[in-house]
């Protein structure tokens, strides 16, 4: 199966990937901010983003896999893509339907 162009990580993503840095005592609010423009034709206006260091690439990794895959792909995917529920419990830790 392969997911939409449309499919994205939105802008909550990043405040819990900040929020999950922030428990493990790094403070992103130091880091850089650039201006993001959507390429995708969607007309969505251009927000200010966090740029993350590269060396946070871990982080975000550990992140994703232990708490965004297991605590909220299901709730985003039932909103957006509902025909990838049945495939999570294979990349995660979920139960089956």
């Amino acid at each position: 199966m392969v997911l939409p162009d449309r499919m994205m990580p939105d802008i909550s993503t990043g405040r819990m990937f900040s929020d999950f840095l922030r428990q493990k005592g790094i403070d992103p609010d130091s880091f850089p901010h650039y201006e993001h423009e959507f390429t995708d034709g969607s007309g969505r206006p251009t927000v200010r983003a966090r740029l993350y260091p590269v060396e946070y690439l871990a982080d975000f990794r550990e992140y994703f896999n232990e708490v965004w895959l297991p605590e909220k792909s299901k709730e985003y995917f039932k909103e957006r893509f509902p025909k990838v529920l049945p495939f999570l419990p294979r990349i995660t830790l979920l139960p089956s339907p």
